[in-house]
C-alpha cells in the first residue's frame, strides 16, 4: 500500500520520537532493576542470590513479551499492540514510587513486561513502512538513535538516582511512557 508523503513522514517521526524514549526505558529498567530490587525488596529478600534469581526471572519471564508482541502485530496490528505497551508502562511506572516489597516486586514485573514488549514495535513499523532499497539505511538510523540515547541515559539514572532517587525516576519514566502513548496514538489506524 503506497503512502502519501505527509502519512509518511508522520510515520517517520512518530517512529523515532517513540524508539529514543523507548530506549530510554528499556536502558533505564534493565540497567537498574537490580539496584531497585535490592532498595525495595528489603523485607522479602533474604540474600543477594535471591535478588539475582529474582532479577533473572523478571527478566527472563519479561523477555517472553516480545514474542507474545510479535504474534500480537500480525493479528491486531501496531498501533493496538503499542498502546497496550506503552499504557502498561505507563500505569506501572506511574504505580511505582513509594512501593515496597510485594507491591513493588508485582509493578517492576508488570513495567519490565512493558519494556520488553514494546521492543519489537519499531522494527516492524520500519519493516513494513521503508522501502526495500531504504530499509537497511533506516533501521541503521534507528539504531544509532537508540545506542545513542542508551548511552546516555546509564549517567542519567545515576544523577536521578543521586539527586531523587528512584521515586523521581520512575516519575519521569512514566512521563516518557506516556508521551510515547500519546505518540502512538498519531499512528494510522491502518
Amino acid at each position: 500500500v503506497a503512502m502519501d508523503r505527509s502519512t509518511l513522514l508522520r510515520l517517520s517521526a512518530i517512529i523515532f520520537f517513540t524508539a529514543a524514549l523507548s530506549s530510554l526505558i528499556f536502558q533505564a529498567t534493565t540497567f537498574a532493576l537490580p539496584k531497585i530490587l535490592d532498595e525495595r525488596l528489603q523485607s522479602i529478600l533474604g540474600s543477594a542470590t535471591q535478588l539475582g534469581w529474582i532479577a533473572f526471572l523478571i527478566f527472563s519471564i519479561s523477555s517472553l513479551a516480545q514474542l507474545v508482541t510479535g504474534v500480537s502485530l500480525d493479528r491486531f496490528g501496531p498501533r493496538k499492540v503499542f498502546i497496550v505497551a506503552a499504557l502498561i508502562q505507563t500505569i506501572f511506572f506511574g504505580l511505582m514510587p513509594g512501593l515496597y516489597g510485594w507491591p513493588a516486586l508485582i509493578a517492576a514485573f508488570c513495567f519490565m513486561l512493558g519494556a520488553f514488549g514494546q521492543v519489537p514495535i519499531n522494527d516492524y513499523l520500519i519493516g513494513r513502512m521503508a522501502k526495500s532499497e531504504f530499509r537497511a539505511q533506516v533501521y541503521g538510523a534507528r539504531y544509532v538513535l537508540s545506542f545513542s540515547v542508551m548511552a546516555i541515559s546509564i549517567p542519567f539514572i545515576a544523577w536521578v538516582h543521586a539527586h531523587w532517587g528512584f521515586d523521581r525516576l520512575f516519575v519521569i519514566l512514566a512521563a516518557c511512557a506516556g508521551a510515547i502513548l500519546l505518540a502512538v496514538t498519531l499512528l494510522p489506524r491502518r
